[in-house]
């Protein structure tokens, strides 16, 4: 794909996930009975959808070139707007069967960019270079942008099971909607963060330990996932308190790496800003990840307002608009160059 073209598909996930945002700030902060009732977690879930996922895909399309790869993100990029339209629909609906009806479109949507996300890693696999195996395939960084992708409809499912008002093996509505919220954001976009930093090395400037933090990137969240399963049935909380403690240790990790890339490589000012100001965040969202998983302290509500909105907003939304910015500005100085 040419560097020109590339930097034109940018521009649609910037223009959807700003009108998004406007109207996410709309809806949560317009006065009026409608969207007063719309509590933390409501409001994640209307971000995500509007601007965390446009933002999200937008990072995700640098990893293909082909031109049938190019016809399925502009199906999907057009279809994405309805579709949060739908999943924000759902969120202001008292919750129950039609509010679960009325997110369908959204788990239709989020299932199409799983499906792309396998169809990319199944031809990853199937395109791997003469002598290399499946695991040095699965280790390239362009592995974990599309596996991103298909981490998303496991958000789709929850933000539709929240909608319908479910409980699933009993689990508390707390837990449901949080779920949900987590999907949207931080399981999907690590792997994304993850995938595009190592995509800034050399294939042999990589350490074991760049591998090792992809691995947990993709399965420390299912760990976790596991771990509060095990919970629920068992009221036995080694699996979920063990895996929790990974993840934040990898998440940790992930943000000093964030760090010294905005410092070395990033070209963008407000690029630079966005990424340390999101691995700063992401510190301290997983010291409150480790306190909490350690001692059930702080509580869930506090874990919401605080961890949750800062890992949402902090963590991903600033971070996705900064590498989003910083490889449009890379991709347009090149369409620039060598139109000169």
């Amino acid at each position: 794909m040419s560097e020109s073209v590339a930097a034109s598909e940018y521009t649609p996930a910037l223009t959807r996930a700003a009108f998004g945002a406007l109207a996410a700030a709309v809806l949560i902060f317009l006065p009026g009975p409608m969207f007063a009732q719309l509590d933390t977690v409501e409001q994640l879930l209307v971000v995500g959808p509007l601007v965390g996922v446009p933002l999200g895909l937008g990072l995700a399309i640098r990893a293909e070139a082909d031109l049938k790869a190019r016809r399925h993100r502009r199906a999907l990029l057009a279809f994405q707007p309805l579709a949060a339209l739908c999943a924000v629909a759902s969120v202001l609906a008292p919750r129950g069967a039609t509010a679960a009806t009325v997110a369908a479109p959204w788990l239709l949507f989020t299932a199409l960019v799983g499906l792309e996300g396998l169809r990319r890693l199944a031809s990853a696999l199937r395109a791997r270079s003469e002598g290399a195996t499946v695991v040095m395939t699965l280790r390239e960084p362009t592995v974990a942008l599309h596996a991103a992708l298909a981490f998303l409809p496991i958000g789709g499912i929850w933000h539709g099971i929240a909608r319908a008002g479910a409980h699933p093996l009993g689990f508390s509505d707390a837990i449901v909607r949080l779920t949900a919220t987590h999907f949207h954001f931080v399981t999907w976009v690590v792997p994304l963060f993850v995938g595009r930093i190592l995509l800034e090395k050399s294939q042999d400037k990589r350490t074991w330990s760049d591998h090792a933090l992809l691995l947990v990137a993709l399965v420390g969240p299912l760990l976790v996932a596991a771990g509060i399963t095990v919970t629920q049935l068992t009221q036995w909380r080694g699996l979920e308190t063990a895996s929790a403690l990974l993840l934040a240790v990898a998440l940790l990790t992930l943000g000093i790496r964030v760090l010294v890339v905005s410092g070395q490589v990033i070209r963008s000012a407000p690029a630079r800003g966005l990424l340390r100001a999101s691995s700063l965040t992401l510190g301290l969202t997983m010291v409150l990840a480790a306190l909490y998983a350690l001692s059930a302290w702080p509580n869930i509500p506090f874990m919401v307002r605080w961890h949750g909105v800062f890992n949402a907003i902090g963590f991903a939304v600033m971070g996705l608009l900064g590498w989003v910015i910083e490889d449009q500005h890379r991709l347009t100085k090149v369409a620039h160059a060598a139109a000169a």
